[in-house]
């Protein structure tokens, strides 16, 4: 007997099925076997060079995988390696339920190597008591050389007035995975770029929201001072946007950038309005506290110590140097 299951990354889909099917929740797709027995898929992990690992609760007999590129329909070969499960889980944050079913941990690595943020897919078999599953996992190329950002300068606009996040890049590389943490609007996700690659000294400029005429904007066109009011005379930058149509800014808020979901911060400012006596969610302390454990806001994250400004929408906050940046307040003016 085959059955097929799908992990979509980043979308949870909610499926009911009898004991002969499958369901999809979100972190893990469990197959029921029957007679009381089921196979997890409790965790994946996909390494910088593209190895994928996969962790089951229960017990595997086997695994066949081969990968897939793009909609290409020739296959790549990959070669499976079943791990000790205690010795994979041993630095790992998931913990087997002591008494529960066993863990088996496999590690796929494809014959062929993808692009940064190329699209690819790992599909094979599971061999579970006397049946097989067939598997397929979307993936996007691991970022080997992920960008650094640095924050420039911040306008907030309103619904009528487009406001802005302006980035000089630090370092050379792809912004593909590179997160704009916005932690003041929980409700609305962290922004990833897609992969671009940029050179250091080059100007990025974020939009908080789509063109008010309704447009849909291509990520990473190339603009000059005349067509992007977060410009000077005579300099260009590469533009992207969020996929948002309205946009609620946060007067006060911490606002970071994130090199993956996964890994540290390269930037961090935290604002104020001065007639806030506290960070106002629960979302904006933790960040504030993160930023300043990562030793990008001094000396704490404070609400206090965040840059005091009333950031009214023909306003921003400037930082006054990227030469010198000493990660606190005083790093920042608030200008037009």
């Amino acid at each position: 007997m085959k059955k097929r299951f799908f992990l979509p990354v980043l979308l949870v889909l909610s499926l009911c099925a009898s004991c002969s099917g499958m369901i999809e929740q979100p972190g893990f797709v469990s197959i029921f076997l029957g007679y009381n027995e089921s196979i997890t898929l409790k965790e994946f992990e996909q390494s910088p060079n593209n190895e994928i690992t996969l962790i089951f609760e229960g017990r595997v007999v086997s695994l066949q995988a081969y990968a897939l590129k793009g909609n290409l329909p020739e296959e790549i070969l990959c070669t499976v390696e079943e791990i000790e499960a205690s010795d994979f889980l041993q630095d790992k944050a998931y913990k087997a339920k002591k008494g529960g079913l066993p863990i088996s941990v496999f590690k796929i690595k494809p014959g062929a190597s993808f692009e940064i943020g190329e699209d690819f897919k790992i599909c094979g078999k599971v061999k579970a008591q006397n049946q097989f599953l067939d598997f397929e996992l979307p993936f996007k190329g691991a970022n080997t050389r992920p960008a650094e950002l640095s924050f420039s300068s911040l306008k907030l606009g309103s619904a009528s007035k487009e406001g802005f996040i302006r980035f000089i890049v630090k370092k050379s590389g792809n912004l593909f995975g590179v997160s704009l943490v916005n932690a003041g609007n929980s409700k609305e996700p962290d922004y990833v770029f897609p992969a671009f690659e940029v050179e250091a000294g080059n100007i990025i400029v974020f939009y908080w929201y789509l063109p008010l005429d309704g447009s849909m904007p291509e990520d990473g066109i190339l603009v000059s001072a005349d067509a992007c009011n977060a410009l000077e005379p005579g300099e260009k930058a590469f533009c992207f946007w969020a996929k948002l149509q309205k946009f609620q800014p946060k007067r006060t808020n911490a606002v970071l950038i994130r090199t993956s979901q996964n890994e540290g911060l390269q930037d961090a400012v935290l604002f104020r309005n001065p007639k806030d006596e506290e960070w106002g969610r629960p979302e904006i302390e933790r960040a504030a506290l993160e930023a300043a454990e990562a030793g990008l806001w001094q000396p704490d994250g404070d609400i206090l110590n965040a840059v005091q400004a009333n950031i009214t929408p023909t306003k921003m906050i400037k930082r006054i140097s990227q030469v010198t940046i000493n990660h606190n307040a005083a790093d920042w003016v608030l200008t037009k």
